[in-house]
């Protein structure tokens, strides 16, 4: 019987990576997978390729680099966990976005605001509620919050906050805002002198054909100055920017709520206005002022339930604006210009204390608008100056303060409770009225 040996060889095997790169990768050098992008094994590069990778974004905080900067990119902004089967972050609350690189806003906003990013925040959400307008007599009207240009932070395009819907306020913008009034025991420092409404000055100038007023016309015979020193060369061709011309107003509350008027136009049926400007304002500022009390009163939900206003058609005297009796007189022609100033008297109990300054409405509004402004004014303003004059003497159209009021403005008055839900006062025994601020027994 023969005998056979038997040699056992070594087997020889093709090379191949882990898994085969689970079909994310490719297989290379000593049996290595090189993952295509967006895949890993677990936080490490190569093994497999079996997990995903999440979105990086700057990391709200981590541990420091070499230059000690904490703000690095990470996985899901450090402030997540990534679901390696989904390559999606599952962000840590009060985090969100792809990558968790973004602030979440508290309770969702309540379902009464919005999450507006910190860059988009303006300075004050109503306009006048921060700002008092002083600056509007140097830089014109304003129809807007104003918003402040934000430092370069990393996180200004990253952190957000509720801005809430008008009537609700809180940081989640959950509570009911109730309605302000007066103290009715309010002491005062001077009993002897009557209580003082908040009064608001308008003053609208006309654009002129170069944008910064007219004050002067070009005619066959040379300039020919708006207003003279003796009066007497009134000129009604300056004011061809605001008499048949509309604007509208717009209110806005303690609460919030924006209210914009009907348009209001400058002008009367019975006369040519621009052939005699002085006819016109004989028989027109009443008519105007009752017409813009008239708007203001019929806005909705009594929000303005007593105005008095007062309007006069005349030329402005910027020097005197700004220097009083110290004026040059050589300039005294050049500085008149065109204007509608009207006052505005806020005398009803709804408008007691310190209002928002009213805004002027003059944008270009027509079919389908409103108000529908077809034939706005043309103001001299910072924002559409076409050409400078003297900066020194420079004024523009403006809303500012004249007179402060001496009625204070508390929630429910001071004489009652605010239920947050409703936004209703429930008023203190002996106390009634919307805003507690009527009294009706001595306690």
């Amino acid at each position: 019987m023969k005998s056979r040996a038997l040699f056992l060889l070594p087997l020889v095997a093709d090379a191949a990576c882990p898994n085969s790169c689970s079909g994310h990768g490719t297989c290379g050098a000593e049996d290595t997978c090189t993952c295509y992008d967006n895949w890993v094994m677990g936080d490490q590069e190569g093994g497999d390729c079996s997990d995903r990778r999440c979105p990086y974004e700057v990391a709200w905080g981590a541990q420091p680099d070499v230059t000690g900067n904490v703000h690095t990119y990470q996985e899901c902004a450090g402030v997540g966990i990534c679901d390696r089967s989904t390559g999606d972050c599952e962000c840590f609350e009060g985090y969100t976005g792809a990558g968790c690189g973004i602030m979440a806003c508290p309770n969702d906003c309540s379902g009464h605001g919005s999450c507006d990013y910190i860059e988009d925040v303006s300075f004050g959400t109503v306009w006048g509620e921060y700002y008092d307008g002083n600056g509007a007599l140097w830089t014109g009207l304003h129809d807007e919050a104003v918003f402040l240009q934000p430092k370069p932070n990393w996180e200004a395009d990253k952190i957000r906050k509720c801005v809430c819907d008008p009537g609700y306020t809180e940081i989640d913008c959950s509570r009911r805002m109730c309605l302000a009034g007066n103290d009715i025991l309010d002491e005062r420092m001077n009993r002897n002198n009557v209580y003082k409404n908040q009064i608001q000055k308008m003053v609208l100038i006309g654009a002129g054909n170069r944008g910064y007023g007219t004050t002067q016309l070009d005619t066959e015979t040379g300039p020919v100055w708006c207003k003279g020193p003796n009066m007497a060369t009134e000129n009604p061709d300056c004011f061809r920017d605001l008499i048949g011309k509309s604007f509208a107003l717009t209110f806005t509350t303690k609460l919030n709520q924006s209210y914009t008027t009907i348009p209001i136009v400058l002008n009367n049926t019975n006369i040519n206005p621009i052939d005699n400007v002085l006819s016109f304002k004989n028989h027109s500022e009443q008519g105007l002022s009752n017409a813009m009390e008239d708007a203001l009163k019929s806005l909705p939900n009594y929000v303005i339930d007593d105005v008095t206003v007062d309007c006069e058609l005349d030329f402005f005297d910027a020097l005197d604006y700004h220097y009083g009796t110290l004026k040059q007189l050589s300039y005294e022609n050049e500085w008149q210009l065109p204007a509608l100033t009207c006052t505005f008297e806020f005398t009803g109990t709804s408008v007691m204390g310190p209002q928002n300054l009213l805004e002027v409405e003059t944008s270009y509004c027509e079919d389908g608008c409103t108000p529908q402004l077809s034939d706005p004014v043309q103001l001299k303003s910072a924002f559409n100056l076409t050409e400078k004059h003297d900066q020194a003497f420079e004024v523009y159209s403006h809303v500012v303060e004249e007179q402060a009021a001496d009625y204070n403005s508390y929630e429910c008055g001071r004489r009652g409770k605010c239920d947050y839900s409703s936004g209703d006062c429930e008023c203190f025994e002996g106390y009634t009225g919307d805003r507690c601020h009527t009294q009706t027994a001595l306690i």
